[in-house]
């Protein structure tokens, strides 16, 4: 706790124009500050529509096949990160929201400013904190069912406007520069999720009222370590799952202080299971 208080209200510096990401507990006010920014940007917004598609297959009436295709419909919106309309502008921040190449730093979490918008390309420039300026373009996610059968798929420039995003969201991101807001709280695990999207603790600032009280394990966790069980790992996200997340590649502050180890991971993409 005391660590955690040296980085109250921190002023965060970054490079190339990449500010710090507020983090918050609801989206509400994570819209509100994107939009508020993106508003205050000058010119009009560019924006790009995802193509969705449905695989839905099977027998049964035509209006059994419209309920599977919006059941379909309602877990791409949930499940894939990428929005169905991404409105940017030229210095807009921006979060990439899919690994594309490990090498050159461009990984989920990765933050970047817009360059340059080329829609007639499907493509949007950005400049990401390691100084890689790079075109990004259209990528697809899916949604299996059980049987590995292609529900429904998203094509969409994988970037979100990066000013703030909700702590659900954040989950399996690894974030350079991240001002966390721990008002609000209202999950057991949300205070760790938050807090451990940092990499290091000199991109980490705590900004708001912070208590105590706003980290807090769930008492069915707490039974599980006083015990002794030594299975620890196989305990799942407390903030739900990571729908089409990527695991952490980068790690962040609290795998390096606690676990010893450099916090690397495996990169993954997930499947969300629906039925048909």
């Amino acid at each position: 706790m005391e660590e955690l208080l040296k980085h109250k209200d921190k002023g965060l510096t970054g490079s190339h124009g990449i500010l710090e990401t507020q983090l918050l507990s609801h989206k509400r006010g994570v819209e509100k500050i994107n939009d508020d920014h993106l508003s205050g940007l000058e010119g009009k917004p560019v924006e790009f529509e995802a193509v969705d598609t449905f695989g839905i297959g099977g027998g049964g009436s035509a209006m059994h096949r419209q309920q599977r295709q919006q059941r379909a419909q309602r877990l791409l919106e949930e499940a894939c990160p990428a929005r169905r309309r991404l409105q940017l502008k030229p210095g807009a921040q921006v979060i990439l929201l899919k690994t594309l190449n490990l090498g050159q730093g461009l990984v989920n979490g990765a933050r970047g400013v817009v360059t340059g918008l080329l829609p007639e390309e499907k493509k949007v420039q950005v400049k990401f904190l390691s100084g890689n300026e790079v075109k990004i373009g259209y990528q697809k996610w899916n949604i299996l069912n059980e049987s590995q059968q292609t529900l429904c798929s998203r094509e969409q420039i994988p970037l979100q406007l990066g000013w703030a995003i909700s702590i659900h969201k954040s989950q399996g991101m690894s974030l350079d520069f991240v001002a966390v807001s721990l008002a609000n709280i209202f999950e057991y695990g949300q205070a760790y999720v938050a807090l451990s999207r940092a990499r290091t603790l000199d991109g980490l600032s705590i900004i708001g009222n912070f208590s105590s009280d706003c980290i807090r394990a769930h008492p069915r966790v707490l039974e599980f370590y006083n015990d002794g069980a030594a299975a620890a790992a196989s305990i799942s996200s407390p903030c739900g799952s990571e729908s089409f997340g990527e695991e952490n590649l980068s790690g962040n502050f609290l795998d390096q202080k606690f676990s010893g180890g450099s916090g690397a991971g495996l990169s993954c993409e997930k499947n969300i299971h629906g039925r048909n």
